[in-house]
């Protein structure tokens, strides 16, 4: 219940079976007060699950771009950033009528928290499937890795 990082619900259900890939995505859940619904974003569950359980991976498989782009990715000099970290700058766009939670920006804030307890942080272009089982055989794929720190 309720929307943010610190949303009410019991993550146990992904810690049951090991081997196993967790696909999950944002929703439409419950508020108390006067507020009685929120949407619950998909970036913030990724935040639950890489800081409560023992996750080795964290993909954000979107689409419309192979990852983080220098601009946004309509324009035609827009270039994949194959490495962020925390200090890099970009022009992120928001489309907020198709993303009501945050969009990039959202995404690359919780991914650099993530980054801080999960070893392989990836934003990637979901809609090529091959990105993510290379990720988990080679730990490489074209895409962006988020790290902690400089390198």
């Amino acid at each position: 219940m309720g929307t943010g990082q610190n949303f009410s619900g019991d993550l146990q259900r992904f810690n049951l079976e090991e081997n196993l890939v967790h696909i999950t995505y944002g929703d439409v859940v419950v508020c108390q007060g006067e507020k009685e619904f929120g949407i619950l974003s998909g970036d913030d569950i990724c935040y639950r699950l890489a800081t409560e359980l023992d996750a080795t991976h964290m993909i954000f498989a979107m689409g419309g771009a192979p990852g983080v782009m220098s601009l946004p990715p309509s324009e035609p000099s827009a270039e994949l950033i194959p490495l962020w970290t925390q200090n890099k700058q970009f022009e992120g766009e928001h489309r907020s009528d198709i993303d009501v939670t945050g969009g990039i920006h959202l995404k690359l804030n919780v991914a650099e928290k993530i980054s801080k307890h999960v070893p392989m942080v990836w934003i990637i272009d979901g809609e090529i499937p091959g990105r993510i089982v290379e990720i988990a055989l080679n730990g490489e794929t074209y895409g962006t890795r988020i790290i902690s720190e400089s390198p």
